[in-house]
């Protein structure tokens, strides 16, 4: 049976926050779905440390992996929707911790024509990632409900609100703060056919602000979007940015208005660059 998601996870030598995540998946309340690790270059001994991981679980994996050849997570993302095998595609981090009920809530509010998103990020202390690596898979429910987080600092108390509201009472919150919504790579879908229709990501592009660019052509190619803070949520597991340039920042902000202004859509160097049959799936299991 296929599965009703494809979860597409960016990663770059980052599996540990990956591994970290793993039994998060494996709570999940829904799971039909696959994971597919869209890899931009991890070295060798990242890759045999998380298949070694993800092999001690029960989880439907593959790895897609490409050469280091700088920054190309575009590159990488597209290769992991050309392969995806479900209708419905979700896209994270690997650095993001997903509430037990992430992916039923997703499959459950990810109509026809729309892209959702889960919101601004809820940053997970260092000191907070290390406590979670001891808890067992019963007391996730309780890191998302209880005061734990908050109490120990581990988590900003003005989101905390976020946490706890669970299903009905989740659904009034979002429908309280209703908005519209950027497309975040952190925790985000849509349909498969609304990505290939756009060609997909823009790997003309570079860093940053890559998912806002694939969320402003998906509306302009008539996709509506709609944010729920509230029910979709995960925590992420906060880390330093040195990389982060701020006057390629602001260089790309001055493209994505032009995007919006210029209506684009689809564009020339997206998923039509490759063939389903040169992605590498370096591993795989399930």
């Amino acid at each position: 049976m296929d599965p009703n998601f494809s979860i597409i996870i960016s990663a770059y030598n980052n599996f540990a926050a990956l591994v970290r995540a793993l039994p998060f998946w494996q709570a999940q309340s829904f799971q039909n779905f696959e994971l597919i690790v869209a890899d931009d270059g991890s070295n060798a001994a990242q890759r045999q440390f998380f298949q070694d991981k993800a092999a001690q679980t029960d989880l439907v994996i593959r790895h897609v992996w490409h050469e280091d050849n700088g920054f190309d997570k575009c590159g990488i993302l597209n290769k992991a929707i050309l392969v995806a095998r479900a209708p419905r595609l979700l896209f994270l981090d690997a650095d993001m911790l997903p509430r037990w009920d992430l992916v039923a809530n997703h499959l459950a509010l990810l109509a026809p024509g729309r892209f959702i998103s889960g919101g601004s990020h809820i940053n997970l202390s260092e000191a907070g990632q290390a406590t979670i690596e001891s808890l067992s898979s019963t007391k996730f429910e309780a890191l998302f409900t209880s005061s734990t987080l908050i109490d120990q600092g581990f988590i900003a108390a003005k989101k905390a609100g976020r946490l706890g509201r669970l299903g009905a009472n989740a659904r009034l919150w979002d429908a309280l703060t209703w908005r519209t919504n950027a497309f975040s790579g952190a925790n985000a879908s849509c349909w498969k056919a609304d990505a290939l229709k756009i060609n997909g990501f823009d790997e003309a592009w570079g860093y940053g602000g890559l998912d806002r660019d694939f969320g402003i052509r998906l509306t302009n190619a008539g996709v509506s979007s709609r944010r729920y803070q509230y029910s979709l949520v995960a925590l992420h597991q906060d880390h330093g940015r040195p990389y982060r340039d701020a006057k390629q920042v602001r260089e790309n902000k001055r493209r994505l208005k032009q995007r919006q202004r210029n209506k684009v859509t689809a564009i020339k160097s997206g998923i039509n660059t490759h063939e389903v049959q040169d992605v590498q799936i370096i591993w795989r299991q399930g």
